[in-house]
């Protein structure tokens, strides 16, 4: 059985759907401990209330010290039993905070590959370190592709690398199965990258079902590699998207120069703000064509909401709706 910690600082209550979910044996795991920065926070009675162990690990001033800390505490205190001894954590930083809201949601495949019996704990390809990876996709016997979603790719990828031009995860399977030949055609090595190392650790799981020997995959995804190695020596080109308001970041993890297109998210440049298919939260050139009249005065509307509370000095994207959030 897995064995987790919570990390909370506020009112808890999706911490609390997490220890009903587990004691209700929704969730198969146990809650370990929380761990909670503030001794007021109301989490720490929901925590108590299911008899969950509560540790205070104060903020300091210097987050990056806390953070260490925290990681050394984690790895090290006796009530962990050394569960989180090899812990791989990635650190970036943002001057704002990057996301509107935390969810937590029970899913059966964190990035949906959509193929039974695909298991990376089980088999999987060869991790390859940052600082190895240059040496590997210069290799002519070595097939690189790109396992991640079409518009991703197309802001930045590594030098040489293919891409699927897939709309989702879930579609890398049948891409894969039909130019399976043309891709082998003359190598011996399939490596394979994504923004932070899942996608491409299960697409070499699923490569290794399909029979392909020789797989390997960047440990740390993009990210990792942004952040490790300089970019004098990089072979990456543009810049990577990522999951949040930050949208993009480039070497060394500083922010990028994309924005997003929040009736689509995907990233818009400069040059896409131009066109005469933009609009401010409604429509962009990618996804113009995809929406409806009816689609566009939607997001028109939500966007004069927008504009509206911004000049009221209030915040309109993620509020929590609920009182004790």
């Amino acid at each position: 059985m897995k064995k987790i910690a919570i990390l909370a600082s506020g009112s808890g209550s999706l911490a609390e759907a997490i220890f009903e979910a587990v004691e209700k044996k929704a969730l198969h795991c146990s809650v370990e401990a929380l761990i909670c920065d503030k001794p007021d926070a109301l989490v720490i009675e929901r925590a108590r209330k299911y008899k969950i162990p509560v540790h205070l690990h104060p903020m300091k001033q210097d987050r990056q010290l806390w953070n260490l800390e925290l990681l050394d505490y984690l790895k090290n205190d006796s009530i962990f039993k050394g569960n989180f001894k090899n812990l791989n954590h990635k650190e970036s930083w943002s001057d704002k905070h990057p996301f509107y809201r935390m969810k937590v949601r029970l899913k059966k495949e964190i990035v949906t590959l959509g193929v039974d019996g695909i298991d990376p704990k089980r088999e999987v390809g060869t991790y390859v370190q940052a600082e190895d990876w240059n040496a590997l996709i210069s290799d002519p016997d070595t097939v690189l592709i790109d396992t991640r979603n079409d518009y991703e790719v197309a802001i930045g990828t590594f030098e040489g690398a293919i891409d699927p031009r897939t709309k989702s995860f879930s579609e890398f399977p049948e891409w894969f199965r039909a130019h399976r030949e043309e891709l082998a055609a003359g190598k011996t090595k399939f490596a394979m990258f994504c923004t932070g190392g899942i996608r491409c650790e299960k697409s070499t799981a699923f490569l290794k079902a399909e029979g392909i020997e020789d797989v390997y995959h960047l440990e740390g995804g993009i990210l990792r590699y942004l952040e490790n190695i300089p970019e004098a020596e990089s072979k990456w080109q543009g810049e990577c998207f990522v999951f949040d308001e930050r949208v993009s970041v480039t070497h060394g993890l500083e922010l990028g120069e994309m924005e997003l297109c929040h009736a689509c998210r995907r990233p818009i440049s400069q040059n896409d703000k131009l066109s005469a298919h933009f609009e401010e939260g409604v429509s962009c050139p990618a996804c113009f064509a995809e929406r409806t009249e009816e689609d566009r005065a939607r997001f028109a509307e939500r966007q004069r909401q927008i504009a509206l509370a911004k000049k009221r000095g209030k915040q309109h994207i993620g509020v929590n709706p609920r009182a004790d959030d």
